[in-house]
């Protein structure tokens, strides 16, 4: 009978040191979000582009990429499927449609989700880009974050 009571005893404080245990190291709540990708040609027609974006600080991971905002570039981008995994991820596209975006126009939507329960900061850095002529323009790269309510893990 001693020997029961000590079992139960002992599975008790086991159960009670592991459930304060994984309270105690719980993860973050995640937070989802888009980060709105623009380009501004100025006056030219952009035909084709590349662009990275990183996230500022880790744990965060790029779950889901969407077309931009002109029929041109409705489509998603090209993008590394391993490389979107991470914190950063290289997109690209090229039309050659009769009507391209001029000026400033959003040429993509990236979905993120931040492991940490912070709100992620993106760097977005201009590669290339050609106009209708196949000739390189600069082209000024923006972003819009949108955060979303975190989730439970």
């Amino acid at each position: 009978m001693k020997r029961t009571v000590a079992l139960i005893v002992l599975c008790l404080i086991g159960v009670g040191a592991l459930a304060a245990q994984t309270r105690h190291h719980a993860p973050a709540r995640a937070v989802f979000g888009t980060v709105e990708v623009w380009a501004d040609s100025g006056g030219e027609p952009i035909a084709a582009w590349q662009v990275r974006l990183r996230a500022q600080r880790a744990g965060v991971k790029i779950v889901g990429i969407e077309g931009g905002a002109h029929e041109a570039y409705a489509q998603p981008p090209y993008y590394d499927t391993r490389a979107m995994q991470n914190d950063h991820v290289i997109l690209a596209a090229l039309s050659t449609a009769d009507d391209l975006p001029v000026g400033k126009t959003r040429i993509a939507s990236v979905h993120y989700m931040s492991e940490t329960g912070a709100p992620p900061r993106f760097e977005a850095q201009f590669i290339a880009a050609a106009n209708t002529d196949a000739q390189r323009i600069t082209l000024a790269i923006t972003t819009t974050t949108h955060h979303t309510e975190g989730i439970e893990p």
